[in-house]
């Protein structure tokens, strides 16, 4: 969901790892950065957020990731992912690359989304995303039910980011065991 954390989560992981992040909210502005209205003021789903847009930004997101991989790079993608297809892409892309994948979910109550996209409203910030877009995003939001254990990390972003980081860190510990101990048997 949006105002969840996953700039703040990712950017975190980049620096811990030295490696890339590429956030969809800085590939949108720039792929529009010429367009008369680039600003995400045009409405939900509207403008450079209509599903074309995001199709177009989701689809330089991947080609910049495989660049990286390419290159012996890791890369952490910095997006909503709010549709299953989307992640589906993203797996694909992992695959084709025999690269590991981790989905980190950043969940945090409702009270404390509302409380920072209120926040955002007196800063100035890369993303569009406001109250305003809360419910309709919520609404279209596809649940990552369809992922597997060893792909997928939930953590809920409403703590310190040292125990988020906490955390993520330890999962990821025992995720590695658990993809090991697969390929082992």
């Amino acid at each position: 969901m949006i105002a969840t954390g996953k700039s703040t989560v990712a950017e975190k992981l980049a620096a811990l790892f030295s490696i890339p992040c590429i956030r969809s909210d800085e590939i949108r502005k720039t792929l529009f950065e010429n367009l008369p209205d680039k600003s995400g003021n045009t409405g939900f789903e509207k403008g450079i957020y209509s599903p074309e847009a995001t199709s177009l930004v989701y689809g330089k997101m991947l080609v910049t990731a495989q660049a990286a991989l390419d290159k012996g790079s890791s890369v952490i993608l910095d997006a909503t992912c709010r549709k299953q297809k989307q992640r589906q892409d993203m797996l694909q892309l992992a695959a084709d690359n025999r690269a590991n994948i981790i989905f980190v979910e950043c969940r945090c109550p409702d009270r404390e989304i509302k409380a920072r996209l209120k926040n955002r409203e007196h800063q100035s910030t890369v993303s569009d995303a406001r109250l305003e877009h809360f419910a309709a995003i919520k609404k279209r939001m596809d649940p990552f039910d369809h992922l597997s254990a060893d792909v997928h990390m939930p953590v809920r972003t409403d703590q310190p980011l040292d125990r988020i980081m906490e955390i993520l860190l330890t999962g990821e510990h025992e995720l590695l065991a658990r993809q090991t101990a697969q390929k082992t048997r």
